[in-house]
């Protein structure tokens, strides 16, 4: 009777391993609570507030338009040409992305 009672316990409990290992390998997929109209991985309330630069600049993006920000730290000395950023502010017909 008690190797049938502990026989019991040990499925029990295997089947609660089993039970707890498939909750922890299986992902849940999450989702932003907040809408990204265009896709650039901002939110659109985080685009529509406007955002502080280091120099006190205070700047809006339209959330219906990806955005790329670039952080360009240049060393001393730096062979960076003049306007590091010309082939992304350039139009694509003057040779920019």
């Amino acid at each position: 009777m008690k190797k049938r009672q502990r026989i019991k316990t040990k499925v029990g409990l295997a089947l609660l391993l089993v039970a707890a290992l498939a909750l922890a390998i299986v992902p849940i997929r999450a989702w932003a609570q907040d809408t990204d109209t265009d896709g650039d991985g901002f939110t659109d309330d985080q685009e529509s507030t406007d955002i502080r630069l280091m120099d006190g600049t205070l700047i809006s993006t339209d959330p219906n338009t990806p955005d790329l920000f670039v952080i360009l730290v240049p060393a001393s000395p730096s062979n960076l040409p003049a306007n590091p950023l010309e082939f992304v502010s350039k139009p694509p017909a003057e040779g920019g992305l």
